[in-house]
């Protein structure tokens, strides 16, 4: 891909409200910036992410993109790499991470929802 070209996906599955990771790997030649653009019929999320030549692994939080866009009429994925480069793409995944947490008691219910890495908050029910 030449620098300022940009792939454009039109994901098999336009619904992601469901999901709360997106999650790809991405192979480069050497270190650069990837722009990356979701787009939906409502708005568009961007983000400029560093790459390392070689494999990187990257997550992004639908929370984040759909405070941004529709996450259930996902429309377009650009990809827009900042130095002419080969570009591979693999493991395009949609995940949920959220998990119920089974406590001692029977009156309280603990939930954990995690973006990414991180634990964002817990829920006391």
């Amino acid at each position: 891909v030449a620098a300022g070209q940009t792939i454009a996906i039109e994901p098999a599955t336009s619904d992601w409200s469901g999901q709360t990771l997106l999650v790809c790997s991405v192979r480069v030649d050497g270190p650069q910036t990837l722009a990356i653009t979701i787009s939906g019929p409502q708005g568009t999320w961007r983000r400029d992410t560093e790459l390392r030549g070689g494999w990187n692994l990257l997550r992004f939080d639908l929370g984040e993109i759909g405070m941004r866009t529709d996450t259930s009429q996902i429309r377009r994925i650009e990809l827009a790499p900042s130095a002419a480069t080969e570009i591979a793409i693999d493991d395009l995944l949609l995940a949920n991470d959220r998990s119920e947490l089974k406590p001692e008691s029977p009156t309280i219910t603990l939930r954990t929802e995690t973006r990414g890495l991180r634990v964002d908050r817990w829920v006391v029910v």
